[in-house]
């Protein structure tokens, strides 16, 4: 659902799904040379890579994380500048999971039999994640979104399009459930 929103909000949003498309297409690009290099057998010429147990597995699930994660939020960011709180949530919520994701990997690293393939893979595979953690988004980005009311679904405005600081008694959502279950976002 898309939501009615102040000039501040949706100016900030605009440039917060800016920087976050910029970020996850630099991703996209690392990734993609990333795995291009990988799959002209870059990595086969290397005799320490051959010896890590499990690297090339790990390089590949880790890349397809990574991927995954930078078409969210491209995708996220498009409809954020739409209009969409459920948008802003689902870009907190990925952000969130990249930061978790990062330090379960490195928790990774400790496993004996593992661990060493994994590690190397780390750097070549989340490289493109570093953009984002450079800018530190993931900090940042859920506190600007909750500053300027970017979670709310349904901001309330007054009769002459200006926000109220008073919610309406029945916030905004349908009664009919038909409705509830047609709303999209």
């Amino acid at each position: 659902m898309t939501t009615r929103r102040t000039p501040t909000q949706r100016y900030a949003s605009y440039a917060i799904a800016t920087l976050l498309i910029c970020a996850a297409l630099f991703g996209l690009l690392y990734n993609a040379g990333s795995l291009f290099a990988a799959f002209q057998g870059a990595f086969d010429e290397s005799p320490d890579i051959a010896q890590l147990p499990h690297f090339f597995t790990a390089f590949y699930v880790m890349s397809a994380i990574c991927i995954f994660c930078y078409i969210s939020i491209i995708v996220a960011s498009v409809g954020l500048c739409l209009g969409s709180a459920t948008c802003a949530r689902l870009l907190a919520m990925l952000l969130l999971f990249e930061v978790l994701y990062f330090f379960a990997i490195g928790a990774m690293w400790t496993l004996p039999n593992v661990g060493r393939g994994i590690g190397a893979a780390t750097g070549i595979a989340n490289g493109g994640l570093m953009a984002q953690f450079i800018l530190l988004m993931p900090i940042w980005i859920p506190i600007a979104f909750a500053f300027l009311g970017l979670y709310r679904q349904n901001p309330v405005f007054a009769a002459d399009g200006t926000l109220t600081s008073t919610p309406s008694p029945d916030g905004g959502e349908p009664n009919d459930a038909t409705a509830r279950r047609s709303r999209v976002f």
